[in-house]
């Protein structure tokens, strides 16, 4: 990363013209806090949609040598104090700093791989000219919208803008705020910071693709769900993960490259906020997956980037990492708590030798037997030892992570993988503290 006094003079460059406009008004205030997202607490929804496909009585801990561990943080500010005065009303420019990081195990060592920290400035720029006020809009190079194409932008750039009143999902300009929002500041702030949330996601889901381009035998573990990267895939401009769209999207080539992503990552959620009701909470795991094609969907709102989202495709395994220290920390009453669930996609398990018709595979199933979407997985499995094999190298691996124990709190003591723990206190050592990041303009 660029001294800050080097990333100051860019930011004067590319803002500081914009920010002389009379209708920008700076303020000062003291302290200088930071947007927070706080993390989703530990819940128990009945998800009646999940059936279960296949299950381990009893998991044995074993190593892999090679894994790549993946995470993300962010901090985000009030850029310099800069209002926007539209109609009476302060909208902040926000801004915030963005760091994802790769850490790789090898002979038993942990030690850093790659990091990227990119600063996203942010600006409900389309509402406030719906609005009949002065707005900011940079160069489309660095812009981060619906049009996509955030690959190059994000590796090429290192000051990126998006506008946070449009929505990224949709494939043409769709408001996300509106002009009569802008009154809410705390809407405004809430929004930015589920944008950043997003991009980060990105970067994340960019930098395990890269990593799966140059080595293409290692298991990659990214913190959180896997559903989560799907719906905004499509913005990469290198991959698209939505695997609901009709199978005559993807080419074999592009299965085929989908295959050499997605069979060597997988996903640790923390959080279990969703849970089948006839989960056994016992020793072993227990995999879930969805008896259609159209898994659970959220809406197109933002702020569920941080939900356990759950889609088709993916295997699901629930078990528990550490319930032998669950007597041992009182704060922590449910047994629920010390639930893990591996977010495991179709091409983990499925052999080499369907790597560039694997989306074609099941449909094709599907459309011929009739049969519902978690039957011809639970069929495949069961029919294939390569499948089985997999399954249960990724629980011995997942289990062989309950030692050491980071130290963090209660919760996470129970649920959180040592190196993950590690990575993220690594890169979030890569933020600017929030005074600095106020005083870069």
């Amino acid at each position: 990363m660029s001294s800050v006094e080097e990333l100051r003079d860019r930011l004067r460059q590319i803002l500081g013209p914009l920010l002389d406009n009379p209708n920008v008004r700076r303020t000062r205030s003291s302290p200088v806090f930071e947007e927070r997202a706080e993390d989703i607490r530990i819940a128990s929804i009945p998800e009646g949609r999940l059936k279960r496909v296949y299950e381990i009585d009893h998991v044995v801990p074993q190593e892999i040598d090679r894994v790549y561990f993946i995470d993300g943080t962010l901090r985000t500010v009030n850029l310099g104090g800069h209002d926007i005065v539209c109609n009476g009303v302060n909208v902040p420019i926000l801004i915030s700093q963005i760091v994802v990081g790769a850490t790789i195990r090898e002979n038993r060592e942990l030690r850093p791989f790659r990091y990227i920290s990119k600063f996203i400035i942010m600006v409900p720029s389309n509402a406030l000219t719906g609005a009949n006020c002065y707005s900011i809009y940079l160069s489309d190079d660095i812009t981060l919208d619906y049009r996509g194409d955030f690959y190059r932008k994000i590796m090429n750039s290192e000051i990126l803008y998006t506008d946070t009143s449009l929505r990224l999902q949709a494939n043409k300009p769709v408001p996300n705020i509106e002009p009569t929002d802008l009154i809410g500041t705390g809407r405004i702030r809430t929004k930015a910071r589920d944008r950043a949330k997003v991009i980060m996601r990105i970067m994340e889901l960019l930098l395990a693709y890269e990593i799966s381009r140059q080595d293409r035998n290692s298991l990659i573990v990214m913190d959180g769900p896997i559903g989560i990267l799907l719906p905004y895939s499509r913005l990469t401009g290198v991959i698209n993960l939505d695997l609901e769209y009709p199978s005559d999207k993807y080419t074999p080539r592009a299965q085929r490259e989908l295959y050499t992503l997605l069979s060597n990552v997988i996903g640790i959620v923390k959080n279990v906020f969703r849970i089948p009701p006839d989960l056994r909470i016992s020793s072993g795991i227990q995999f879930y997956s969805f008896p259609e094609i159209s898994g659970l969907v959220k809406s197109e709102d933002e702020k569920n980037i941080d939900e356990d989202d759950l889609r088709s495709y993916i295997l699901a395994g629930y078990m528990r990492l550490r319930p032998n220290i669950l007597r041992e920390i009182p704060v922590i009453w449910s047994s629920a708590s010390a639930l893990i669930r591996i977010d495991v996609p179709l091409p983990v398990i499925i052999e080499s030798s369907l790597s560039d018709k694997w989306i074609s595979f099941f449909k094709q199933q599907i459309d011929q037997t009739n049969l519902p979407l978690i039957r011809i997985i639970s069929d495949y499995i069961r029919s294939s030892t390569y499948s089985q094999q997999r399954l249960s190298q990724i629980a011995s691996y997942v289990a062989s992570e309950a030692y050491p124990i980071p130290s963090t709190s209660p919760h996470r003591m129970l649920v959180e993988p040592y190196p993950i723990a590690e990575t993220e206190y690594w890169i979030k050592s890569k933020l600017l503290p929030p005074e600095e990041l106020v005083s870069l303009i």
